[in-house]
């Protein structure tokens, strides 16, 4: 979840604590955006994005993106910074 890894058991409490924690206006749409390894099987992408919904799914929008983790670092905090996004393959 944003910065740090997540078991898959710890998806929908954390989304649900972020969600809570984080002040926004009702009229604003959530975006979820999920990044995985271009390797992974889509069903597990899919699950992730059910147990996302699962802690909050009212009004949201989900992008997935596919990323060659073998080319790219994405340890530590600032890893979304230096992907190129136009190089992202977009699901």
């Amino acid at each position: 979840m944003e910065t740090e890894k997540t078991k898959f058991e710890e998806v929908e409490t954390k989304v649900a604590a972020i969600i809570r924690n984080k002040p926004f206006n009702l009229d604003q749409r959530i975006i979820y955006r999920i990044f995985a390894d271009e390797n992974l099987i889509s069903g597990f992408i899919m699950d992730v994005n059910q147990e996302m919904l699962s802690g909050y799914g009212d009004d949201v929008q989900t992008l997935k993106y596919l990323l060659n983790t073998v080319e790219l670092n994405i340890d530590g905090q600032n890893w979304f910074k230096s992907i190129d996004m136009k190089k992202v393959k977009k699901i």
